[in-house]
């Protein structure tokens, strides 16, 4: 494993990641946006830093990215900031020795991963088809508008609300992407299990075939990410089942 720390992937102070190259070529490679409500969390917290070497031992590159956070930011500079990250992910394929790009995140982060495989447009604005990404797996996503984005607005964050800021605004019969597998807790945050619930519910009224799959897990908001069972946390162990169902599937 080659790990190197704070690579630049876009202009700005934020704009930086963390690469962890598994030994080989042709692996897979997870570009990951982590959790903290879009105004906290770090891509070099300890329990990301064992999930992505956890995965690289696995032979899974992970991408582990930062993007700007309140009170420094406005929507939408974290889709843009996350489109670029794994346009940047793309570009340097060949050069890392990756085959092929997944994206997934937690909580905050699985918010931005959800909005840019929904809504096309930043993806599209970076050169990067959304269908070219193998496939996405979203831990404890916010799917109606964020609650930093309604604060952002001088809303209640209690609202739900949904619009071109909610993942659930872009449900549709025109609506396409490749495999998506949620996640969510049955002691998540308040309303979280259910978005997620409705939004796979939704989804399936107009795309019935979708690759689409929910898991309601044991414990509270993003405990797989976040709760290490046996020296493991259990995310590095879905992260890695799910590319490789797509790999030798």
């Amino acid at each position: 494993m080659v790990v190197q720390t704070d690579i630049s992937y876009a202009a700005g102070a934020a704009c930086r990641a963390d690469l962890y190259q598994p030994a080989g070529k042709d692996f897979p490679l997870v570009v990951y946006f982590h959790g903290g409500g879009m105004e906290g969390g770090d891509k070099a917290e300890e329990n990301i830093r064992a999930i992505a070497r956890c995965a690289a031992e696995r032979g899974v590159g992970f991408l582990s990215v930062n993007y700007t956070l309140y009170p420094h930011t406005k929507f939408p500079q974290c889709l843009r900031e996350g489109a670029k990250a794994v346009a940047f992910a793309f570009k340097n394929l060949a050069a890392w020795g990756a085959s092929s790009v997944y994206v997934s995140g937690q909580s905050a982060g699985a918010y931005i991963a959800m909005m840019l495989c929904f809504d096309g447009r930043y993806l599209q604005s970076e050169g990067v088809d959304p269908l070219s990404v193998r496939g996405w797996l979203i831990e404890s996503a916010q799917q109606t508008a964020h609650f930093n984005v309604l604060r952002e607005r001088g809303k209640d964050p209690r609202l739900q609300r949904i619009d071109e800021t909610a993942p659930l605004y872009f449900v549709s019969e025109t609506l396409r992407f490749t495999r998506l597998r949620l996640l969510c807790y049955d002691e998540d945050l308040a309303c979280r299990r259910r978005q997620n619930e409705l939004l796979y519910e939704a989804v399936l009224q107009f795309q019935p075939a979708a690759e689409l799959s929910l898991e309601v897990l044991h414990g509270g908001h993003c405990r797989a990410s976040t709760e290490a069972e046996g020296g493991v946390y259990p995310f590095a162990e879905m992260l890695c089942s799910f590319v490789k169902e797509e790999t030798h599937g």
